[in-house]
This record gives structure tokens, C-alpha cells and sequence, in this order.
């Protein structure tokens, strides 16, 4: 997957006198634009994308945690799929179309086969 580095590389070089000089190689607008369409193209970074933004959103059931068990509470489960059911409808129009496995997948990683139920208290 190509990664856009807006600002330009950087390159270290040894100069004559045997000491070393970076150098910054800065990026052209035509470069990220071309980085941009292609991207805009494959499916597994739009996929990539979007589960960042759900993670930022609604937080990952921590895998550690003794209360829940590395397993999502209800109203967390309940979230996470409202918000990926939008966004997997937008991502619908795109070619080629997102495979709703993956994509299941990836917005609910955990080991869990059935939506959890309430706490008990």
C-alpha cells in the first residue's frame, strides 16, 4: 500500500568530506494527487480507513479487561454497528464494492458469535 508523505522525504547522503547531509525531496501537488486517486481506488484502504475513524469514535473492547472480557458491552456492540452499517452503506458505491465479510470482520474483531447481553448487576 503506498504511503503519502504530504511534506516530501527526507535522504541522507555522504558529502566529500565523509560526513553525512540529509537532504529534504519535497512532493509536487500532481504526486499527491496521483497517490490520492490511486488510493481512492483500492478497497482495503477505504476499508482501513473508516474502521479508524469507527475505533476513534467507539473504542475496541479492551482484550484485558476483567470485567468485560476482551467482549463488547450491548450499548458498545449496538454502536459499533449503527455506525458501520452507515458507513458500509456509503462505501457501497464504490468500485469495486467492499466484501460485507471483511468488513464484519474488521468492525468486530473479537471472538464473539452472538451480541452480548446486558451486564449483570
Amino acid at each position: 500500500m503506498l504511503v503519502i508523505k504530504p511534506y516530501g522525504r527526507t535522504q541522507t547522503s555522504v558529502t566529500a568530506d565523509k560526513s553525512r547531509q540529509r537532504l529534504w525531496l519535497p512532493r509536487t501537488l500532481s504526486e499527491n494527487a496521483k497517490a490520492v486517486a490511486q488510493l481512492s481506488s483500492e478497497t482495503d484502504f477505504l476499508v482501513a480507513q473508516w474502521i479508524s475513524v469507527i475505533d476513534k469514535i467507539i473504542k475496541k473492547p479492551k482484550q484485558k479487561s476483567t470485567d468485560t472480557k476482551g467482549k463488547p458491552t450491548k450499548l458498545q456492540y449496538q454502536a459499533r454497528e449503527f455506525i458501520g452499517a452507515a458507513a458500509l452503506e456509503h462505501l457501497r458505491h464504490v468500485t469495486p464494492p467492499v466484501d460485507t465479510k471483511t468488513w464484519k470482520w474488521k468492525l468486530h474483531p473479537y471472538a464473539i458469535t452472538d451480541p452480548p447481553s446486558p451486564p449483570k448487576n
